[in-house]
Order: structure tokens, then sequence, then C-alpha cells
């Protein structure tokens, strides 16, 4: 099963008609962005926050369509303490 982070990472390529090499020279070219950029497609690695962000700043998204596009409390409906949301919306 695709992992939520693949899924949405996959359709932003679809939607900016860009395949894994180009991400991969946006982000330093070299071979271990190729790589990485694999593994974030197969779900077998997320990005840390740092590698996130050149992501994000890579492909001209925002950080947070990456991330989720509910807030945990909205799909859960359990409540979610203040800094938790005030993190991931502040992202």
């Amino acid at each position: 099963m695709t992992q939520p982070f693949a899924r949405r990472l996959r359709n932003i390529l679809i939607r900016e008609r860009l395949n894994p090499a180009d991400v991969a020279r946006c982000l330093g070219g070299q071979h271990r962005d190729g790589v990485t950029v694999s593994n974030w497609l197969s779900g077998r690695n997320e990005p840390n926050m740092r590698n996130l962000l050149r992501l994000s700043t890579a492909l001209d998204v925002e950080p947070m369509e990456f991330i989720s596009k509910t807030i945990p409390e909205a799909s859960s409906g359990q409540p979610v303490h203040p800094h938790t949301k005030f993190c991931l919306t502040s992202l």
C-alpha cells in the first residue's frame, strides 16, 4: 500500500508534469538525490523536515501539501494539543 506522503508527492509530480529525475535535479542533482526521491515515491522513506522544506521549495508548493490535507482533530475527532496544532498550521 502506498504511504500518504508518497501518494501526495506522486500527485504533485503528475500535476506539475515532472518526473523523479527533474525533482532530483532541483534538489541538487547528485546521485543520492535521485535515490532519495525514488525512496520517497516508493514509500520506503519519508523526508525529514529539512528535506521536506527543500522539496517544497524546489517544487514551489506549500509544505503542508505534503503533510496533510486536514488537521488531525478534524479527522480523528480527538482534541489536539495547542502546540501540535500550531506546529502543523505554521509550516
